[in-house]
């Protein structure tokens, strides 16, 4: 569960850099 919560902010943290971008 927790491994799944990481990968999901990894994941929203690259969202945001893509749309920064």
């Amino acid at each position: 569960i927790r491994l799944l919560l990481l990968e999901n902010l990894k994941l929203t943290i690259n969202k945001h850099i893509e749309q920064i971008q």
